[in-house]
């Protein structure tokens, strides 16, 4: 089968909208780091102790750092799920930015099990990186 979906305009105006938008948001939080990193050196040297105590609540601001990188993980599991359940890809109903050939049967059904499987390596090494950022911290507040 040699279908073709083709590219939603409104699709596209929505993907360049929030591409630009998150680059426009990660390089002003850029920015304001570089601008305070000497304060944030400094606040973090003068309270190590209380770092050191409070391991839980330095993982949950670790972890609200990497957050949307777990919103990406679960939507690409979603939309694997959708994938295998309608044996299609691109799923009914879902719009793509670009002419897309649909696959179907076996074929779509790897192409969502690629998809769950990139999204749960996605959110194993996610969970490593928090994990390795908590103990660095705690070893360099409990070395201070």
């Amino acid at each position: 089968m040699n279908d073709i979906q083709k590219a939603d305009p409104k699709a596209r105006t929505r993907a360049v909208i929030i591409t630009f938008a998150v680059i426009v948001i990660g390089l002003c939080l850029m920015i304001l780091f570089e601008r305070n990193q000497d304060r944030l050196v400094d606040w973090f040297v003068a309270n190590m102790a209380i770092i050191y105590d409070n391991t839980g609540v330095v993982a949950a601001v670790v972890s609200a750092f990497f957050a949307p990188f777990y919103v990406v993980a679960g939507y690409l599991f979603l939309i694997g799920h959708r994938v295998i359940d309608s044996r299609r890809y691109p799923p009914p109903g879902h719009s793509v930015i670009r002419d897309t050939k649909i696959m179907e049967g076996h074929a779509a059904v790897t192409r969502g099990r690629l998809f769950q499987a990139l999204s749960i390596m996605l959110a194993f090494a996610l969970t490593v990186a928090i994990a390795l950022f908590v103990y660095l911290i705690h070893e360099i507040a409990k070395a201070g």
